[in-house]
Formats: C-alpha cells, sequence, structure tokens
C-alpha cells in the first residue's frame, strides 16, 4: 500500500507549494509571540491590597492605676484542721479575756490580749507619721500656690534691699575705720614722736632701750605707709564683690595699729615723774593713749560688725532666691524622690507598729469550740506559751503565700477574705518573716462559715480590707498592671505613647508582684501607660481609645 504524501504537510512542503500563504502566516505567528511575551511580564489579574489598619490602645495614669481598689487575689491551699492550740506571741499582763471555756467561736475571733497600751500608741503614731509624710509628698507635687509664690517674691525683694542696706553700712564702716585710725595715730600717738612726716620718726618717751625705741620707729613708719594706702583706697566706691575683702583687710590693719599703740602705751606709763615730766603731764599722756587705744577699739567693732552683717545679709538673699526659684520652677527630682522615700518609710513603720499589735492578741484560725482557757484577766504569761485550745472536727483553713511588699502594704491579721469568690473568711495570722527558699510569707486564713472544700484543693483567695477602728488602710504604693510591662531584650517597660502617636518605651525596674500587678517606684505618678501591650512594638504607630 502506497502512502499518499499530500496527507503530510511539512512546513518545507508547505513553504514551496504555497509560499506567500506561508511566509503570512509565519509573519502572524512571529507577531503575536512578540506580544503575547511582552504581555507576559503584566499581570492581568489585580491582586487586592490589604488595607492596613493602626490599633487602637487605652491609657491611664500610674496614680490611677495603683488608686484601684481591687483586691489582691492570691491562689491557697486549703487544709483540714482538727483543734488548734492557741499560744502567745508576747509576755506581759492579760488586759482582756473575750471567751469562755465550752463556748464556740468563729474562725478569726480574738479570744484574749495582752497588754498593749504602748502598741497602740505607735500605730497611732505610725498612721500620723504615714499622713504627715503623704501631705509633704502632695505638697511637693503640687507645687506653690499664687500666694505663696508671691510671699517668697517679697521676701526675696526684701531680702535684696537687706543686702544693699548691709553693702552701705559695710562701705561706711571701712571709711569710718580708717578716720579713726588715722585720729589714733595722727592726732594722739604722734604726740610722742618728732619728724613723724619723714622717713626716720624719732620717739620722745624716756626710759625706753635703744632696741625698743627703734622697733617702735621702724613701726610708726610702716604704720605710715599702711594709712597712706588706705586712704588712698577710700576715695573711690568699693564694689559690691570687693567689699568682705576690703573689710577683712581693715580688721588686719587696725590689728597691728592696736598692737603698737599698745606697746608704746606701756612705755608712757613707765615714765618716771620728776623735774622734766610733772604727774599731771604724765597723767595727760596717758588719757592721750587711752583715747588712741579707744579710737581704734571702735573702728576694729565696727569693721567685725559690718562685715558679720554682710554675711548674714549675703546669706538670706542667697537662701531666698534659691526658695523664689524653687517656687518658680517646682519640685526638684530629688525633692520628690526624697519625699517619696519618706512615705515608703512611714508606711513601713506603719506596718510594723500593726504587726506589733497582732502580736499581743490570741486569735483563732478556726472555728469551733474552746475546750480549754487557762488564763484570767490579771494573769502574766510568756511569750509562746499556750493558753488555750479550739477544737472542731473537719475544720478548714487556707493557707497562702504573699510577697514581703504585699504582706506589709494590704494584708494584716483581721482582714476579710473572700475564698472561691463564695465564702467569707478572716486572716488569722501572717508570719512576721519570710521563708528563706520562695522569700515570701505564709498567710493563714480561717473559714467563717460553712463551705463545701475538701482538704488539698487549691482556691482563690480575695483580700478585702478589715473595718477595725485601728486597722486604717494603707495607702497604695504606685502599681502598674502585669498586662502594662513590655518584656525587652534590655530589661522591662512600659509603653507611652507621643504626640505623633507612636510607642515609646520607658524602662522600668522589676518589683514584686501583688496579685494582677507589679509594685514600681522609678515612673512619676503622673504618666500615662498602655493598659494592655501584648502584640505591640516598640515604634509602633498606634492610636488612643479610652471609650
Amino acid at each position: 500500500m502506497t502512502l499518499r504524501t499530500s496527507l503530510v504537510r511539512t512546513p518545507v512542503h508547505m513553504l514551496r507549494t504555497h509560499p506567500k500563504t506561508t511566509v503570512l502566516a509565519g509573519v502572524v505567528l512571529v507577531f503575536g509571540a512578540a506580544f503575547l511575551g511582552m504581555r507576559g511580564g503584566e499581570s492581568t489579574v489585580e491582586t487586592p491590597v490589604a488595607e492596613q489598619t493602626v490599633p487602637s490602645v487605652s491609657v491611664a495614669t500610674v496614680a490611677s492605676l495603683s488608686d484601684d481598689n481591687s483586691p489582691l487575689m492570691l491562689i491557697g491551699e486549703v487544709r483540714s484542721v482538727s483543734q488548734a492550740e492557741l499560744r502567745t506571741k508576747k509576755s506581759g499582763e492579760v488586759t482582756r479575756v473575750y471567751v469562755r471555756a465550752g463556748e464556740r467561736v468563729g474562725a478569726g475571733a480574738v479570744l484574749a490580749e495582752v497588754e498593749n497600751a504602748a502598741e497602740r500608741a505607735a500605730v497611732i503614731s505610725a498612721e500620723g507619721a504615714v499622713a504627715a509624710a503623704e501631705a509633704q509628698l502632695a505638697k511637693v507635687l503640687a507645687g506653690a500656690r499664687s500666694e505663696d509664690r508671691a510671699t517668697v517674691s517679697a521676701q526675696a525683694n526684701s531680702a535684696l534691699v537687706s543686702l544693699q542696706a548691709a553693702e552701705d553700712s559695710a562701705r561706711n564702716a571701712y571709711s569710718q575705720a580708717y578716720t579713726l585710725a588715722q585720729d589714733a595715730i595722727y592726732a594722739k600717738a604722734d604726740d610722742f614722736f618728732e619728724d613723724v612726716y619723714t622717713v626716720a620718726p624719732r620717739l620722745r618717751v624716756r626710759g625706753v632701750t635703744f632696741d625698743e625705741r627703734s622697733r617702735l620707729e621702724r613701726e610708726r613708719r610702716e604704720i605710715g605707709v599702711l594709712l597712706s594706702e588706705w586712704e588712698a583706697r577710700t576715695e573711690g566706691v568699693i564694689p559690691d564683690t570687693e567689699l568682705n575683702a576690703r573689710l577683712q583687710e581693715a580688721g588686719s590693719i587696725l590689728a597691728v595699729i592696736k598692737e603698737f599703740l599698745n606697746d608704746l602705751s606701756a612705755y608712757v606709763s613707765e615714765q618716771e615723774i620728776d623735774g622734766q615730766l610733772t604727774a599731771a603731764e604724765k597723767a595727760s599722756q596717758e588719757a592721750t593713749m587711752l583715747g588712741a587705744r579707744t579710737s581704734v577699739d571702735s573702728a576694729r567693732s565696727a569693721v567685725i560688725g559690718a562685715r558679720n552683717g554682710l554675711a548674714q545679709a549675703v546669706s538670706a538673699a542667697q537662701v531666698a532666691s534659691l526658695n523664689e526659684s524653687k517656687t518658680a520652677t517646682g519640685a526638684r527630682s530629688e525633692d520628690v524622690a526624697a519625699a517619696e522615700a519618706a512615705v515608703t518609710q512611714a508606711r513601713g513603720s506603719l506596718a510594723s507598729a500593726y504587726a506589733a499589735l497582732a502580736n499581743t492578741r490570741v486569735r483563732t484560725p478556726i472555728a469551733g469550740t474552746v475546750t480549754s482557757l487557762s488564763v484570767s484577766t490579771g494573769d502574766f504569761v510568756g511569750a509562746q506559751q499556750t493558753v488555750a485550745i479550739v477544737a472542731n472536727e473537719g475544720a478548714l483553713e487556707v493557707e497562702a503565700f504573699v510577697s514581703d511588699s504585699a504582706r506589709r502594704a494590704q494584708i494584716r491579721e483581721g482582714d476579710s477574705v473572700r475564698v472561691a469568690g463564695m465564702y467569707d473568711g478572716v486572716v488569722t495570722s501572717v508570719t512576721p518573716g519570710l521563708d528563706p527558699s520562695t522569700k515570701k510569707a505564709r498567710v493563714t486564713i480561717g473559714l467563717t462559715e460553712e463551705a463545701d472544700l475538701t482538704n488539698g484543693m487549691y482556691v482563690e483567695v480575695a483580700f478585702v480590707r478589715a473595718s477595725e477602728s485601728e486597722a486604717a488602710e494603707v495607702p497604695n504604693q504606685l502599681a502598674v498592671p502585669i498586662s502594662a510591662i513590655k518584656v525587652l531584650p534590655r530589661g522591662l517597660a512600659v509603653f507611652t505613647v507621643t504626640d505623633g502617636g507612636v510607642l515609646e518605651a520607658r524602662e522600668i525596674t522589676e518589683g514584686a508582684i501583688v496579685g494582677t500587678k507589679m509594685l514600681v517606684e522609678d515612673l512619676p505618678a503622673d504618666l500615662l501607660i498602655v493598659l494592655d501591650v501584648r502584640g505591640l512594638t516598640e515604634g509602633d504607630t498606634v492610636t488612643i481609645d479610652n471609650s
């Protein structure tokens, strides 16, 4: 069988049989391929661009977050207790016994008290110290009132006026001292010299040795030079900055003149009365020397008084100026830090006072029946002495552990507690020290009502402040929610929002965890921080929405 070659049309065959048609088809194919090649780089389907949204955040001041009165939440373990032996924590006289043997008592009830007048007084004093420290901190943070500014400004102006008056008095004292000094030398001491205006003044007092005569004549010549220089300095106005130095210099010159006059007066008094010197003449000479020394003493007193007055005026003006500047610019950071430290110290003293007062009370940790009571009013008991036994088969208590900061700031014996959100309880004991391994304090909570709880289970415990008159609330420390704290490579930080809506990190020092918050000490109370930083990064752009 013969194949028909016309059925197989190769490109070469087509080009030979239909040259024009084949060339035209090739050109079309080439241009088509080129067109498709140019379109190949372009996407024929538009990809939708995802719209970027700016996250919104809520902000609040550190102070408002610290003032949140939500209860402290902890996790505690339920324990079964059949009976409790109650011991005293302090020795002393039993002043009150509230129950009798056989009586039923609730958890947290106080059975007896040891003499605690000193502890109560310490609590009152500590509460006053806390109030004073907080008032001082508030005063520092609030700054000065308008009337305070007016007062310190008036004081500053008054101090300047007083300083100018003291400077004028100092100038007058300087000139007056020179006048008195020259009177003592020129008008009085020179009565005993000849040729005083030459380079070789000669002493006219009898009975003086050659060496002493030479010394006095030399000193008189030197004093003449000092007085001439002093006179030249009194002709011009003394600048304020040189007043103290000029007065000091004048005091030194007057001391030299005083010593000279004392020596000269001694030789005048030692002269013998004879035919050349009568008693009246000697008395007149002694009176002259007395007048000279009195003039110098007056000059020295004027100079010393002027220096003291000038120093006091300068100090008062500086203090008034600093007070005015401090009032105008507000408290410095170190002033705020000192006031905050005083508040913290006062709160610690108050917590210690409450703990000391709690140690004077015998409190039962469980509800039950008082099966034994071995003390009466007036008895003297020692520390750790068993005074009562409370029994209750199946009684329950809750044990929790807290940080030292929470223990000192928020938890005391007698505080009300909500257990598992359903049952009422009371804090029956708080250990004064910390566990060496966990660095936490043990808190025991007694249940004041029947509770459907099981020994060994873990429950949520919410602490509520007690209403006792002596248990005034301890003000909260600065604290921020844990959700507001971001862990960065360089440490912990909170986020603030700049005017441009950008998150900015503010580093903090890690503090104690109290419930769902962390205590902080290095943040300003009025700082606005982001409440929830989860999913946010430093430098992100956000909007503030506190609705």
